[in-house]
């Protein structure tokens, strides 16, 4: 679950539902359920953060854009990824000045999100 910015070349689509991770899509921050950790586009590669957490069925999952000062935190059941992030305020820093926009990666059948905007 994290932002992207956009679709890099819609040509070069690797198949009919790309994964999170396809190069496709454009500054692809997000955090991953399997290897624990969040991937961020910085300095034009990514950087991996390694949360060591992951979430369960039934856990509440909320992605906090600030587009003000630029960054993104984590959150899983109201409590925010921080020392986990390594950094103390949990913020991980994304590109200024883009249009970001959710994704969303399922892993299984019954898996349901819903969009909050405060």
């Amino acid at each position: 679950i994290g932002v992207i910015s956009g679709i890099n070349n819609k040509d070069h689509v690797l198949n009919a539902r790309p994964w999170i991770n396809d190069a496709c899509f454009a500054d692809t921050t997000y955090w991953s359920r399997a290897p624990r950790k969040i991937t961020a586009p910085a300095g034009g590669k990514n950087m991996s953060y390694k949360v060591g957490e992951t979430w369960e069925d039934g856990d509440i999952i909320d992605v906090k854009l600030d587009c003000e000062q630029w960054c993104i935190q984590f959150y899983r059941n109201e409590k925010l990824l921080t020392n986990s992030v390594n950094t103390p305020d949990g913020k991980i820093p994304i590109y200024p000045n883009k249009t970001y926009y959710p994704i969303i990666a399922f892993y299984e059948r019954n898996d349901v999100y819903s969009v909050m905007i405060e």
